[in-house]
């Protein structure tokens, strides 16, 4: 609102033109003393008082990081976990790249229920902030073990997707789409059997789809949105099958049992999610650690169409691994990664072909995984011509389909690495 603020220095100002300043002068100054390494954690829409800010608190180019302020420890008192994913899609809406909300919300005099505790990290870790801190008790030690247990796992979660999310962000800094998209169809706008709750899905980067779990119950409805390649599960705990969903023009209702392990987040076929897996069980294995994991589903990607991704190289630094690190391989050459990577994936017939290349060809391929979805276990792999072992999962629930596991085992010497699986 634009409303007299008070006397500043330049005189009489307004409520918007004092929080533009003072966001970006901070801001302006931030990066002045430290170029390259500074961001503001700051307001966007706030839950309180969303509609006194409708467009947001902090202006969005001075908002790197942002939050909507202080929510409750409650599933739906109007400023609970419900509203809290309710603003944080607005605030995304609006262009805020990456919204978040304090887990388990900021404010309340009540011990924090731990199924509201789990279920809102498992939101924040698929959101722009993962966030915790306010009222209450929050050391992880002093929780339940179950509730200790899938905290840590959804924190596992999100460090796993880095460089997927860093990707995405900067898709969205560069003034394409948001991390988090609303994805509300007119078949959700009423979940079966009442109530409002599926229409608060969202696209989270741009292959994958989230319906938040806002209320302590066991089964939960969904609606996937129309996807020409289709959708399968991704988080499903302990439980080795996988719900796979066929390429469809209208929203799909998924209803199904969700226990406090399991979250409904989906991947769509025909895409690639970089990923970057350190341990067993959330979306891959212990021994990919050091290598950028390349997740892809090549199931609906019809012949001769290119499915791609590319990751960002500023994901990659997180790791700071040099040539030479002992005990594992390196992400990038000498610390440096100039340009992003670039991933490619096309079926031939019967063979797959994957292609993981460099933007800068001064540098070189980095150490990486390949773990990709495929009909049948290919026959011949082969990397840049040679040939080449790799692991066959089967899928234990959709037959004789699964994924075929390739490792390189270094930096190659190469501005690209060229796959191929023969089938």
């Amino acid at each position: 609102m634009r409303l007299p603020f008070a006397k500043c220095e330049g005189g009489l100002t307004t409520t918007r033109r004092y929080q533009d300043s003072y966001y970006s002068t901070e801001y302006q100054h931030g990066q002045e003393m430290y170029p390259g390494h500074f961001v503001t954690l700051s307001r966007s829409i706030d839950i309180l008082t969303p509609y006194f800010n409708p467009g947001g608190v902090a202006p969005r180019d001075a908002a790197q990081l942002s939050w909507i302020g202080d929510a409750s420890h409650d599933w739906d008192s109007g400023s609970g976990l419900a509203a809290a994913v309710k603003v944080t899609l607005r605030s995304a809406k609006i262009g805020y790249c990456l919204p978040g909300t304090d887990v388990a919300g900021y404010n309340g005099q009540t011990p924090i229920d731990p199924t509201l505790y789990t279920r809102w990290a498992q939101f924040s870790a698929l959101s722009g902030l993962f966030l915790n801190g306010g009222h209450g008790e929050r050391r992880p030690s002093q929780l339940t073990e179950s509730a200790r247990a899938e905290i840590r796992r959804a924190h596992w979660l999100r460090t796993e997707l880095v460089p997927y999310i860093a990707t995405a962000a900067d898709t969205c800094v560069s003034g394409g789409s948001p991390l988090m998209v609303g994805t509300g169809g007119p078949k959700s706008k009423l979940c079966p059997g009442g109530g409002s709750t599926c229409k608060l899905g969202y696209r989270f980067g741009p292959s994958m789809y989230v319906s938040p779990i806002v209320a302590d119950v066991d089964t939960w409805a969904l609606y996937l949105p129309p996807s020409e390649c289709g959708w399968r599960s991704m988080y499903l705990g302990d439980s080795e099958s996988e719900d796979v969903y066929p390429p469809s023009e209208d929203e799909t209702l998924v209803t199904r049992a969700f226990s406090v392990d399991q979250y409904p987040l989906y991947v769509e076929e025909c895409s690639i999610v970089p990923a970057d897996i350190a341990r067993d069980g959330i979306l891959g294995k212990a021994e990919y650690d050091g290598r950028l994991t390349l997740l892809a589903y090549s199931k609906g990607l019809a012949e001769g169409a290119i499915a791609s991704t590319s990751v960002s190289a500023d994901s990659l630094h997180r790791r700071e691994r040099e040539v030479g690190t002992e005990g594992s391989a390196p992400w990038v050459v000498n610390g440096v990664a100039e340009g992003d990577v670039n991933v490619t994936m096309e079926w031939s017939s019967v063979s797959l072909h994957v292609s993981v290349s460099l933007a800068d060809p001064s540098l070189r391929v980095p150490a990486h995984v390949v773990r990709v979805s495929v009909p049948l276990e290919p026959s011949v792999v082969s990397m840049n011509g040679i040939s080449h072992t790799c692991t066959w999962e089967p899928s234990l629930s959709t037959g004789t389909d699964g994924y075929a596991v390739c490792m390189s085992e270094a930096v190659i010497e190469t501005e690209t690495v060229a796959w191929v699986l023969i089938l």
